[in-house]
């Protein structure tokens, strides 16, 4: 059975309107074909742009995470994460280098291939096999790859304007209903973010999933309003408690783990637990790409067959929750925050930052506070989880 995700964020982007021109990703008629050739051109470039403001004035534009500079994912960690829309990049000083992230090549697109036109990397949907196939199951997260004819990274480009997998046309490219923050150019200018996914197509979410070619502008205009706020957590989604594990009659529970799990389920009867995403079976994370993304909430695993397998990238150790800090007792990494430093050197987390996994420190990054309303909060900043 698949469980639930809710992405963890601890809880605190520029504003353009791109004067640009938009197209109709079905103008491009593209098919499932081969990769476009490896060519970089200014006039090959389009952002892959969400039609739909959805209170961001500068569009949601298709993201890599992170900023791999110089051009080389392999070696920034947040490029391997999953795909993401972002406030579109356009409109800023430097604008041809902000949005080396963004953009696509249009032929690429034309070819059935959506290719990040300056890193020489294509948009992978993930795909597991069952009985039948290949399948994509019900939002399924994309990661980008080199490029290659796999069928994994073939889309199709509806007539309406929604980007299909070529391996399920049933799933569209499917950006979440709440924004986060993503950092900021200026203490006024603010980005933001929404996760995106493959989801099944539906009319009524057609302000997510509709989605335009657009020409990056070449002026560097300012925006003339800011974007509207992201909706903040709700107190419901920022408190969590301690759970014991649960005899599977199997054996025994261990009895230094734990669960830390949402004290409400959130329409989740199982409620959602600290979770490493994918599943490490080898116990180290360096080996899994998924485990060193951005850590989830997701559904409780227990009471299911091999419970003791299964949890093992939820099970907390109890002694290290006592020390502050949340260590996975079996994987040796421990839960660390997304820290920047400003240019006076001064550390501080960024509304909305996301959480990891790292081999266990001293560093300040990984130390966490239990606070009376039962969320936690990283020890410099005290904000909500």
């Amino acid at each position: 059975m698949l469980g639930k995700l809710r992405p963890l964020r601890l809880v605190a982007t520029v504003l353009l309107l791109a004067a640009s021109t938009a197209a109709p990703l079905a103008s491009y008629g593209a098919s499932p074909g081969t990769a476009a050739p490896q060519t970089v051109s200014t006039n090959d470039e389009v952002l892959v742009q969400l039609a739909a403001k959805l209170g961001e004035p500068r569009h949601y534009c298709v993201d890599i995470p992170g900023y791999p500079f110089p051009n080389d994912i392999s070696t920034y960690r947040e490029a391997q994460w999953a795909l993401e829309t972002h406030s579109c990049k356009t409109g800023v000083p430097n604008q041809a280098a902000a949005i080396a992230d963004q953009v696509v090549s249009r032929a690429g697109l034309r070819a059935g291939q959506l290719r990040f036109s300056r890193l020489n990397v294509c948009l992978e949907v993930s795909t597991f096999t069952d009985g039948t196939g290949v399948t994509v199951r019900e939002d399924a997260p994309m990661i980008v790859n080199p490029c290659t004819t796999t069928p994994a990274q073939q889309i199709v480009l509806g007539a309406d304007g929604r980007i299909h997998p070529a391996i399920d046309a049933t799933k569209c490219l499917t950006v979440a209903t709440n924004a986060l923050e993503a950092g900021n150019r200026t203490r006024t200018e603010l980005w933001y973010r929404r996760p995106m996914t493959f989801s099944t197509c539906t009319p009524g979410a057609s302000a997510r999933q509709v989605w335009a070619a657009v020409t990056p502008p070449r002026q560097n205009a300012r925006p003339p309003a800011p974007a509207a706020p992201r909706k903040p957590p709700g107190v419901l989604q920022q408190r969590w408690s301690v759970a014991e594990v649960p005899d599977d009659g199997v054996g025994a529970p261990v009895p230094d783990e734990i669960f830390i799990q949402s004290s409400n389920s959130l329409g989740e009867p199982r409620h959602f637990c600290v979770d490493v995403p994918g599943f490490p079976v080898t116990g180290d994370i360096n080996n899994h790409r998924e485990a060193r993304w951005a850590l989830e909430g997701h559904t409780c695993k227990t009471g299911v067959p091999n419970q003791d397998l299964a949890t093992m990238d939820q099970l907390i150790s109890r002694s290290a929750l006592a020390k502050g800090q949340i260590r996975y007792a079996r994987l040796n990494a421990c839960l660390e925050i997304s820290v920047v430093k400003n240019a006076f050197g001064r550390t501080s987390v960024w509304e909305d930052a996301p959480t990891l996994a790292n081999p266990c420190s001293n560093t300040p990054a990984q130390r966490v506070v239990r606070v009376r309303t039962g969320a936690s909060a990283p020890r410099s900043t005290r904000r909500n989880a």
